[in-house]
């Protein structure tokens, strides 16, 4: 009982004593609404958001006037404005789904880039591979059938991760639009 007690007096003499101001001085109040309809109150002018700071409206405040609950809800609830404006889509935000997208549409584009190059040299070595059974200076038979045999399976490998990445990216164009992915994050 006597802890109920205490917390009906504090609740009825704090008002007066928190949100006035020290010496029984005037002070001044700053009212702003935000875009959303919400009406902010506050004694300190460097709490304006810059956005808002056209839209204040200076009034003065009675010795002793509480500051309107509002302003204390406000201030409470800023933070938590803030996090809205990261959208989730499935648990991931913005960033998150436009480096998937980038990161496989890279990781194909190198891939194709260096296969022309890498097919040019295949060719040389299975010349040279041929040549060298024959012609001595070009090599020797085993050293050019070795690095024949090592890019030939890594242009397999490089052949099979495309073909797996492209699944991803089509399997990530899937659920982009059940996760209600605006375009421009596909991008």
């Amino acid at each position: 009982m006597k802890l109920k007690s205490l917390l009906l007096a504090i609740c009825l003499v704090s008002p007066g004593v928190v949100y006035a101001e020290p010496g029984g001085m005037e002070s001044c109040m700053y009212q702003w609404t935000d875009n959303s309809g919400t009406v902010h109150f506050t004694d300190n002018p460097m709490r304006i958001p810059e956005k808002h700071s056209g839209k204040v409206r200076k009034r003065e405040s009675i010795k002793g006037e509480a500051m309107p609950k509002q302003e204390r809800k406000a201030e409470n609830v800023r933070p938590i404005r803030e996090n809205r404006d990261t959208q989730l889509c499935c648990g991931h935000d913005e960033s998150w789904w436009r480096e998937r997208y980038s990161s496989l549409r890279l990781q194909i584009r190198q891939i194709k880039e260096t296969a022309p190059e890498k097919q040019t040299r295949l060719r040389e070595l299975h010349y040279n591979m041929a040549a060298s059974i024959d012609q001595p200076h070009n090599g020797s038979h085993r050293e050019n059938k070795t690095a024949y045999r090592q890019l030939h399976q890594e242009i397999r490998d490089d052949e099979e991760k495309t073909v797996k990445l492209e699944k991803e990216l089509e399997a990530l164009e899937v659920e982009a639009p059940r996760c209600s992915v605006p375009l421009e994050w596909r991008k």
